[in-house]
Order: C-alpha cells, then sequence, then structure tokens
C-alpha cells in the first residue's frame, strides 16, 4: 500500500515530507489540481497548494498501519560513550530495551527519542538534568516510516513518556464525589494524568448502571467484562486470584477485597503494586484522551510508550511480569524501556535488547531459557553471580590452592576457607571439592 493510498477531496491527511513546514500536523484535502492537492490545514489559515502525493499520507492509512507503524529503527547522533550508531528494530519493528551501567545514557536517550517523536525532522541536543547537552536522535525512516513519525507528532498516534523520577510508592488520586465529566482536552499531553484514575473508574460504574437502566445490557456487559479482566490482571500480578474492586456507592471510593477479607485503598497499595497501576492508568487515561480528541475512534491505531527504570519499586516477581503485562494490555503499543533488570529483558520475546555499555545488540529471545544468575554475570558484567564478600574469599581461596608450598597457617585458613565456603550452600560445596580436585591433578602432573 503506497503511503498515499485515498487521497481525494475530502481525505483527512497528515503531512510526511520532514522538509515541510508543517511535517506532521493534520490538514483536509480541499481540492485537486493535477498532481498537486490544496490542503487547509488545523493549525493555519488559508489553503496550501504547492503540496503532492508524496507529501502526504491520509489518517485512513496510518490507522490501517497497525504494527507495522512502530518506529523501525534509532539513530544517536551523538551521546556520552559514542556517536553515530544505529539500533534496528526489525521488520516488522520490535520493542526496545536499553540496558547499561549508571551513566551510560539510558535516561538521556530516552528523553531524545522522545524529542525526535516531538520534531523528528530536526534531531537536536536536549538539555540534560545536570545542565549539560545530552544526546542527539534521529529517528530514520523509510517513506511508510515517514508517515508513522510524521502521525505521531500530530497526535494521530499515541506517545506516552512515564519518567524515572515518578513517586509512585503512593497513588495520588484527586477526590471523588460522584460521577463528573473528566477536561480530557484541558490535560496536558507531557503530564502525568493517573491522578484520574479513580474518577475514571467511578464514571465507568455509573455509565454501566445507566445503560443498564436503559436497557442497552450488551453495552453495560462490555462495561463489566472490562472490569472483570481487569481483575483477572491485576489479581495474577497480586498472586491472588480471588482479588476484588469494591466501590461504595455512597462516598464513591474504591477498595481492593483479599481473599481473606483485608481492604485496602489504592493509596494504601505496597509500592510495587502502586507503580505497576499507576503506569498502566497512565496510558490508559491517555488512551481515553485521544479518543475524546477524536470522536467516533475506538482508540489510537498504535503508539509509542517510553519508560524509564521500568522496574523501579518492583520486587523480582513483578519485574518479570510487568513488561508482559503492558505488552498484553496495550498490544498496539509499541514499548521503549530502559532497565537495570535481567528478569525485565528476559521477560518478553519480541524486543530488541542494546547495552548502551559494550554498544551490544540482541534479542531478547536470546535470553530465554537461561539462568538469571548467568545473565548478571555475562550481559550486566557482574565479575560473579555470588555476592562480593564470597567472591573475595573465593578469591583468597584459589590464591592459596595455588601456592606450591604453605606455611601450617596458610594451611589452617586453607581448611577454614574450604569448609566455611562448602557450608554456605550446595552449589558451593562442589565448586570447593572441583577446585580442590583440579589443583591435586595438576599436582599429579
Amino acid at each position: 500500500m503506497k503511503v498515499s493510498e485515498r487521497l481525494s477531496h475530502g481525505a483527512d491527511v497528515v503531512c510526511v515530507d520532514p522538509r515541510y513546514p508543517y511535517y506532521g500536523v493534520t490538514g483536509v484535502i480541499v481540492g485537486v489540481e493535477k498532481s498537486s492537492f490544496m490542503v487547509e490545514f488545523s493549525t493555519a489559515r488559508g489553503v496550501h497548494r504547492a503540496l503532492e502525493e508524496k507529501q502526504l499520507a491520509s489518517l485512513q492509512y496510518v490507522r490501517d498501519l497497525h504494527l507495522h507503524g512502530w518506529i523501525g529503527r534509532v539513530v544517536v547522533h551523538s551521546s556520552r560513550k559514542a556517536t553515530n550508531f544505529e539500533i534496528p528494530l526489525g521488520d516488522p519493528a520490535r520493542h526496545l530495551i536499553l540496558t547499561g551501567p549508571n551513566g551510560s545514557g539510558k535516561t538521556s536517550i530516552l528523553e531524545a527519542i522522545l524529542e525526535a517523536l516531538r520534531e523528528p525532522h530536526r534531531p537536536r541536543p536536549v538539555e540534560t538534568r545536570w545542565g549539560g547537552e545530552g544526546p542527539r536522535v534521529s529517528l530514520v525512516a523509510t517513506e511508510e516510516e515517514w508517515a508513522v513519525l510524521g502521525a505521531l507528532r500530530a497526535g494521530v498516534l499515541l506517545r506516552v513518556y512515564i519518567g524515572a523520577y515518578r513517586n509512585q510508592q503512593v497513588l495520588e488520586m484527586l477526590p471523588v464525589e460522584g460521577p463528573r465529566a473528566i477536561p480530557w482536552a484541558t490535560l496536558n499531553a507531557e503530564n502525568s494524568v493517573s491522578h484520574w484514575f479513580l474518577q475514571y473508574l467511578v464514571n465507568r460504574r455509573s455509565e454501566q448502571a445507566l445503560l443498564r437502566e436503559g436497557g442497552e445490557e450488551k453495552a453495560a456487559d462490555r462495561i463489566a467484562d472490562w472490569f472483570a479482566g481487569l481483575m483477572l490482571e491485576l489479581g495474577q500480578l497480586f498472586s491472588e486470584q480471588s482479588l476484588l474492586l469494591k466501590m461504595n456507592p455512597r462516598t464513591f471510593q474504591y477498595r481492593f477485597v483479599y481473599g481473606d477479607g483485608r481492604e485496602v485503598s489504592f493509596q494504601q497499595l505496597p509500592s510495587g503494586f502502586a507503580s505497576i497501576v499507576a503506569i498502566w492508568a497512565e496510558i490508559l487515561l491517555r488512551e481515553e484522551a485521544w479518543k475524546d480528541a477524536n470522536s467516533g475512534e475506538e482508540g489510537p491505531p498504535g503508539g509509542v510508550v517510553l519508560i524509564d527504570e521500568l522496574e523501579t519499586h518492583l520486587h523480582l516477581k513483578l519485574q518479570e511480569q510487568i513488561l508482559p503485562f503492558l505488552t498484553r494490555m496495550f498490544p498496539k503499543y509499541q514499548f521503549i524501556v530502559a532497565t537495570h533488570s535481567p528478569l525485565v529483558i528476559a521477560s518478553v520475546s519480541d524486543a530488541v535488547v542494546f547495552d548502551l555499555g559494550t554498544m551490544k545488540r540482541s534479542l531478547s529471545a536470546e535470553y530465554q531459557g537461561i539462568r538469571y544468575g548467568t545473565l548478571m554475570s555475562t550481559h550486566f558484567q557482574l565479575p560473579d553471580d555470588v555476592d562480593a564478600r564470597t567472591r573475595g574469599e573465593l578469591v583468597e581461596l584459589d590464591h592459596l590452592l595455588a601456592q606450591v608450598s604453605r606455611t601450617a597457617a596458610e594451611d589452617t585458613r586453607l581448611d577454614a576457607l574450604a569448609t566455611h565456603l562448602s557450608q554456605l550452600s550446595p552449589l558451593l560445596n562442589l565448586e570447593i571439592w572441583r577446585r580442590r580436585d583440579l589443583l591435586r591433578g595438576r599436582a599429579s602432573l
């Protein structure tokens, strides 16, 4: 399918030419003249006549792209450690997981990608939190992908950024006194909207009740199914299959009800669960704001979600579950995340993993089936998969074993170390015997 397919009088379009000042701006075709189209843009007065077929894409085409509308390549022109490197995301494109040690530039590159989504044709440095100049990133694309990037900039596709400095230990929710309209049009696209989540839930329950009262059973059932699906997913994350979400019809307050009868509000959720709910709510409410701005549309056809330090506040088990949960709940969106967790990089099979420390690109599927301890020492460059103290004692043991002749004190220390390490775990016990047998074998040669 061509980018320009379905261009005709009255068609909704987006400018996809990065050299044109209206790149990423939506408009409507008001006339056709030979090989050019007269387009009236929503942000400008008058009609612009100098647009050719290759400079435009119909919004219907963009909506039809679905998963193929994801970003295909990220090009970093400069960063802290390297310049002019490319991160190909495949064809069709995959999710992207950025890893690397502290200071390698994960956050800066995420912020630069966000800036490139705002101004895809003008890669420029973004100012970092510490006041210096950050990396420059551009999203180099094929003709089809330019339509995607232009649509992201225009808001035809969803764009969400969730930074690492989010405070989600306690979910900050606005007070709810009953059903009321959420002012979607006034919400700033760059600020968090998850504090409207309780109001959103109250509105959904009220809508369900009104639909049933009006005899619209199928529509009411769809909302009921949505709540049931939500509780099924959260029940799995909370390891509480009987988890319920109950609303007090008089106070409009929501509480989680556990199988043992305990009840907690959103504000009382443990920080890990609160973090997951807040991320999920942020993306969900961005979707709802998009629907409000695009009347009659069921939802954005796709988009990009950027999340820094995805594992923040999460127990190891939740680190393993968070990315599969998000990609399952929002299958149309491409996730670009930064993480320090081996559990995150091995949790999905359809992502590119790029390590900014080693500049190595790999696929997440390559890490599945590998022990997490091995990942920590191979991908995350830990010297070993044991704690630092034990690692030091093993080094001392090897040093003593390697000596041709030892003093009585050294023999005593060697026996004490071997006994101590052998008692720590069955695996270390086997390792100590293996090292001793290896030494005996060398001594007999």
